[in-house]
């Protein structure tokens, strides 16, 4: 026996479709009770359980909600019972403008062969000679698009509505030429799983591309002896074990030191992204999935 309970105000949602949605989810949902514009005016929020995996039915059950102008949002509930809110929104994705996308694109191909181009020149001509930085714009490149497109592919797998990737480019003249790229999802996603699926899928693409990448690099590029200046990148864990994989040694050893070549930098620049993207905060990945795992805190 499920019980409705309101706020003391007049409720603006139809007492017909709140019956209507509660029957028609019956073989989906266990509804316990029922609130009335709770979390706010104009909302319906079911309390009790789930009889299917909620994975599994939330496209039906969003067809339900859609037909009476909701929009399914599930929640866990204080009283240990799970919460199917009703928002009073159909979310349609808004169109995005594909030319802003390309643009980007385009501008962020031609900062990171600046940055190639500018990494290896021993003359202010060579630097000026952008088509030089191909081999780090190319390698750069897969592994950002590796990354995003891991998003995009899994995000369409969920049916949850995204844009195509905007790449971010740093000015012309830059160490990295980019700070990787985003997608924006344009509709609420379905449950935690898919979430953590979406937020997982990109930093596995891009790992795909940017660990053979960064070994081949390694391999090209040249050992000689430490002098003073240059760019001195840092070792993370897995840097410093793939150069004891390729080299044999840790480096630097005091007196020599590999001197990366744009892939290897391709490489180095992609496994910093990367990680900074896995931090557990706010909109990164690793914040997506740290919440799909433990929750808010």
């Amino acid at each position: 026996m499920s019980y409705l309970t309101q706020t003391d105000a007049p409720s603006v949602v139809s007492l017909d479709s709140v019956s209507a949605i509660r029957d028609e989810m019956a073989h989906l949902f266990l509804v316990a009770y029922t609130e009335l514009d709770k979390p706010h005016p104009g909302y319906v929020t079911y309390h009790g359980r789930f009889l299917v995996d909620a994975a599994d039915c939330y496209d039906e059950l969003r067809g339900i909600f859609e037909k009476y102008s909701f929009t399914p949002l599930i929640r866990e509930g204080g009283d240990g019972r799970i919460a199917l809110i009703g928002d009073p929104i159909v979310h349609n994705p808004p169109q995005s403008d594909w030319r802003i996308n390309a643009a980007l694109f385009v501008v962020t191909i031609l900062a990171t062969l600046a940055t190639g181009a500018f990494y290896n020149a021993e003359t202010l001509d060579q630097a000026w000679q952008i088509w030089r930085g191909w081999p780090f714009a190319l390698s750069i490149m897969l592994i950002l698009g590796a990354h995003e497109m891991g998003h995009y592919i899994m995000a369409r797998y969920h049916k949850v509505p995204v844009t195509l990737p905007y790449f971010i480019p740093l000015p012309i003249i830059s160490p990295i030429g980019t700070l990787g790229a985003v997608i924006r999802m344009k509709g609420p996603v379905k449950n935690k799983r898919a979430l953590h699926d979406i937020g997982v899928a990109g930093p596995l693409a891009g790992l795909v591309f940017a660990v053979p990448i960064l070994l081949y690099g390694l391999y090209t590029s040249e050992v000689g002896p430490i002098t003073s200046g240059g760019l001195l990148e840092g070792n993370s864990i897995f840097y410093a074990a793939s150069k004891i994989m390729v080299f044999g040694r840790f480096l630097p050893d005091g007196s020599q030191d590999v001197y990366l070549n744009q892939v290897a930098w391709a490489g180095w620049v992609g496994l910093l992204i990367t990680s900074l993207n896995l931090l557990p905060v706010g909109q990164l990945d690793g914040g997506h999935v740290t919440f799909t795992l433990f929750g808010k805190r």
